[in-house]
């Protein structure tokens, strides 16, 4: 039977995708907490295999992925399309579900326009133009 450690070692590069995040296998020989259970997520000795996402270092169990339980919230960092739909399923109602985008709407940034006029213009045509 090979050691645990050896087959993270190896697939340490490996990337396991999942609601957006990027777990990576690690083990953790230091206190560290799981943020899906109130199991520990360390031991000095023999660890249990873990799993550490890449963009928001979430960290968790491994179990739970290989089990397939839905308790892991989607990643906050790597904005996934099929997340928002899911979560948009998640309204009890069209209209609820319009209520959601209309205020995610008045919430997002819009990118300013700038005049047409400006855009054409090089540095230094575009400070005489604005001294003017």
């Amino acid at each position: 039977m090979t050691p645990v450690w050896n087959i993270l070692k190896v697939n340490r590069s490996a990337c396991i995708p999942h609601k957006g995040h990027e777990f990576v296998p690690t083990l953790y020989h230091f206190p560290s907490s799981c943020e899906v259970c109130p199991r520990p997520l360390w031991n000095v000795f023999k660890p249990p295999p873990a799993l550490e996402c890449r963009r928001c270092r979430l960290k968790c169990h491994k179990d739970h992925l290989d089990r397939k339980e839905e308790v892991l919230a989607p990643c906050k960092v790597n904005y996934d399309m099929s997340t928002a739909k899911e979560l948009l399923l998640l309204a009890s109602s069209t209209a609820e579900q319009q209520k959601w985008v209309s205020r995610l709407l008045k919430r997002i940034p819009r990118k300013s326009s700038v005049p047409s006029d400006l855009t054409r213009l090089s540095c230094p045509d575009m400070t005489t133009a604005l001294i003017t």
